[in-house]
């Protein structure tokens, strides 16, 4: 075995791709007898209730104070964490790129202020990450490339380039599946309607105007949500549009191409990617103005063709159904 401990760095309470993603891999390693940890980074004392939707994956949690920082052991971060690396000496220390915040057409003055507003929103300040100044946030982002031992794992093939061009140490790809969850429940109904999914979260602003001139489409936010809602109006709906920036893979539109759905994206970030998100490239449209007509033309044939469009879609319905045996393959490479 190439580790004697794996050590999975978490926030707590944050139920998101993210932290799903680090349950996962903790989960995955142990399941192929790869002895790994899950380590919530920002509680001190094991009082705390493991977040329902993770309890499929651990049963216990460790500390950072219980860390055993030893050549014998690996430690793994997400990208948003790497300040955790910086008390690590002997352990083995590996970035998960599960995003990437590379806003490459954004103005100088546009991304001071994202920067700011990430480091002061009250989400984060309440309950994630523990970067509180801006000092600390220019500090972290140096760290992920300036650490020579650093191996690092990319969650998609949009952050493998980026990563790429920023170092000259080793770089994986370790792309995790959708959600167990996800795996053992969705399904696709026959039944479906002409209904549209989109994310409230996701370029609204954009969106917004998709909906404002096309009122004779059923528009549906995913949002407040259980699991089981999500799944069942998946599996009823014909499209998910997603006009948003994608620092990653995404597994919305995974989720939704699995029960059926055809999905429409915006060329921003991962979703520019044809082997992050492998659709055709008329369902990839960029988020314009110009094209909002353009847009509701293509959700209104993908309703009136929905059985024969939604064969150009397999592929990507074949990559999603893959990602958890290649996740597994790649894990015992990587680990085993």
């Amino acid at each position: 075995m190439k580790y004697k401990n794996i050590y999975v760095v978490c926030p707590y309470g944050l139920v998101t791709g993210g932290p799903d993603a680090l349950h996962q891999l903790v989960y995955y390693l142990n399941e192929n007898a790869i002895k790994s940890h899950l380590v919530y980074c920002d509680i001190n004392k094991k009082n705390k209730i493991i977040p329902d939707p993770y309890k499929c994956y651990i049963s216990e949690y460790l500390t950072m104070s219980e860390i055993i920082d030893s050549n014998e052991n690996a430690i793994i971060v997400p990208e948003t964490l790497t300040n955790l690396l910086d008390g690590i000496s002997n352990a083995q220390k590996y970035i998960w790129w599960l995003s990437v915040q590379n806003d490459t057409n954004a103005t100088p003055t546009k991304k001071i202020k994202t920067i700011i507003k990430k480091i002061f929103s009250i989400k984060n300040i309440k309950k994630i990450y523990k970067i509180r100044t801006l000092k600390n946030y220019i500090m972290h982002k140096k760290y992920q490339f300036s650490d020579k031992q650093i191996i690092h794992l990319c969650a998609s093939y949009y952050a493998f380039f980026y990563v790429k061009n920023h170092t000259e140490n080793n770089v994986h790809l370790l792309i995790e599946p959708i959600s167990k969850f996800f795996l053992e429940n969705s399904f696709d109904s026959k039944a479906k309607r002409n209904i549209c999914l989109y994310n409230p979260k996701k370029n609204i602003r954009f969106t917004k105007k998709i909906l404002q001139k096309a009122k004779h489409i059923k528009f549906i936010p995913l949002k407040g949500l259980s699991q089981h809602q999500l799944i069942d109006l998946y599996s009823k709906s014909k499209v998910y549009i997603d006009f948003g920036f994608f620092p990653g893979a995404e597994r919305i539109p995974k989720e939704a191409v699995r029960c059926g759905c055809c999905i429409i994206t915006g060329k921003y970030g991962a979703s520019a990617f044809y082997n992050d998100v492998p659709i055709p490239d008329q369902y990839k449209i960029e988020a314009d103005k110009k094209n909002i007509d353009s847009i509701i033309d293509m959700i209104e044939y993908c309703f009136n063709n929905y059985f024969s469009v939604r064969k150009e879609f397999d592929t990507y319905r074949e990559v999603v159904e893959k990602l958890e045996s290649n996740f597994i393959s790649d894990i015992i490479k990587l680990f085993g």
